[in-house]
């Protein structure tokens, strides 16, 4: 069955546009017309207005991809051995996220207690405003929490702006395997129309705009994806301890099979039912980029699309990178970096709406 996805390029958009200084003026051109002008003169004129105003105006047309949601088949084979796919709920839920498909659902991980980085995400590429011209959509993932304040929060922002589900894990860092279990569920469940999951850390900012392009220019040319997005990893070793820590009984071999790297990662839709089925059949790692993108992507024979040069993950370089054009994603970025980050994107697409975001301790 082949679906053309509509995507909205420029819709009410805020970016600068006839209003910016220097915009040509045409009631002024029109004043200083001649009386007297033939007829075809006047059809010349009228129809370089016409061109000109196309050229200015900030709302053309939405073009349609030739996306075609073929189901990318899983290999996978054998018994169950992660049932958590099928045991998935949502204590909170917003199924109507995606009544509108967009472009790109970007399912943010987060913690309960990370409401200073939500508010961030929803004021800068997350807003509203942006949202419509870039149809890259958040929504934020959580898990459960014990801690009644964060669950308090995580209420009135569910109540204010209907962009947060929650899954029933606990939320922690040795269960965000759990959690991109959740986000992929979600998306296959509730927003299977849309072309690309992208799964991203909240310290992770994106360029809306640039990968906006670089997704349009990718689905034109592959009509069909069938491979995971992301910054490839080969061959790292096995650790045996410390954070990322694994034991031999648990992983006995020496290194990990090709991932991506667990920040910043997407997933077309047709890979996502695959990619489930492949978690089934793959015991659970608390790694949750090495388990997902890495032991089950190739237990379902799903490959790789490399797309690293997309990511930069020094922030120190931030202004280098984005200034270049040579980054879609920043990684590992606390608040006040995020801030400067942001702001500068903004001054290089000139965006006019969302506002320059204001860091606040």
């Amino acid at each position: 069955m082949r679906h053309i996805v509509t995507v909205r390029l420029a819709p009410n958009t805020r970016l600068r546009g006839p209003s910016s200084p220097g915009a040509l003026s045409l009631p002024s051109m029109c004043d200083r017309m001649p009386a007297m002008i033939s007829l075809r003169t006047l059809f010349v004129l009228a129809t370089l207005m016409f061109l000109v105003l196309i050229a200015l105006n900030p709302s053309p047309p939405s073009p349609s991809l030739p996306f075609s949601p073929h189901p990318v088949p899983s290999r996978a084979e054998g018994p169950v051995l992660n049932p958590y796919p099928d045991q998935v709920t949502f204590l909170v839920n917003e199924e109507k996220t995606c009544k509108d498909p967009p472009l790109a659902l970007a399912l943010v991980v987060t913690a309960p207690s990370n409401a200073k980085k939500r508010h961030f995400i929803r004021n800068t590429w997350g807003h509203p405003a942006l949202v419509e011209v870039t149809g890259i959509r958040p929504l934020f993932v959580v898990g459960q929490t014990v801690d009644p304040a964060a669950q308090a929060t995580l209420s009135q922002e569910t109540s204010q702006y209907h962009d947060v589900i929650q899954a029933n894990f606990r939320d922690s860092y040795q269960n965000l395997t759990y959690k991109t279990t959740a986000l992929l569920t979600w998306a296959s469940t509730y927003c299977s129309s849309t072309p690309i999951v992208l799964k991203i850390d909240d310290d992770v900012i994106p360029n809306p705009i640039a990968l906006q392009k670089w997704l349009i220019n990718f689905l034109e040319s592959h009509p069909h994806p069938s491979e995971i997005m992301g910054k490839v990893r080969c061959c790292d070793p096995v650790l045996r301890s410390g954070k990322w820590g694994v034991s031999e009984e648990r992983y006995p071999g020496n290194s990990y099979p090709p991932y991506v790297a667990g920040p910043s990662y997407m997933v077309p839709m047709p890979v996502v039912s695959a990619l489930l089925q492949a978690v089934r059949r793959t015991e659970f790692l608390f790694l949750e980029d090495v388990y997902t993108t890495g032991l089950a992507a190739k237990k379902g024979g799903i490959s790789h699309y490399n797309i690293f040069t997309l990511t930069n993950s020094l922030p120190n370089k931030i202004d280098v990178f984005w200034c270049s054009g040579a980054r879609v994603f920043q990684e590992n970025v606390g608040l006040k970096e995020a801030t400067r980050g942001w702001n500068k994107i903004r001054e290089l697409e000139g965006i006019i709406e969302p506002p320059e975001y204001v860091f606040t301790p």
